[in-house]
């Protein structure tokens, strides 16, 4: 799969090119996100393998970074949009969300 769009379905697995693999359950909108231990990641906004709540998939596309909009659940705050370094790879997952955390 070279791309997803906001109309996609299903649990789709997505890396980029620091070595994040991020979980998205596009029937549910949840997201994960899972960092590679062995990358330096200086600023970790939120705990990894934690799922939150997905608004909207707004860009997927192997060769760009990938944009998500998240519901933090902070009062008086919309949305928070979350930009991924590079997409390497874009495959789906043939199993539950819940299994995949």
């Amino acid at each position: 799969m070279k791309a997803l769009s906001f109309y996609s379905v299903g649990v789709w697995s997505i890396q980029t090119v620091t070595g994040t693999t991020y979980l998205l359950d596009l029937d549910n909108m949840l997201a994960v996100r899972r960092s590679d231990l062995s990358a330096s990641d200086d600023c970790n906004l939120r705990p990894d393998g934690a799922p939150i709540s997905l608004i909207r998939l707004q860009h997927c596309e192997m060769g760009d970074p990938m944009v998500l909009l998240h519901d933090l659940q902070v009062p008086e705050v919309n949305f928070t949009a979350q930009i991924s370094s590079t997409v390497l790879r874009i495959e789906w997952i043939d199993a539950q969300f819940e299994e995949l955390k």
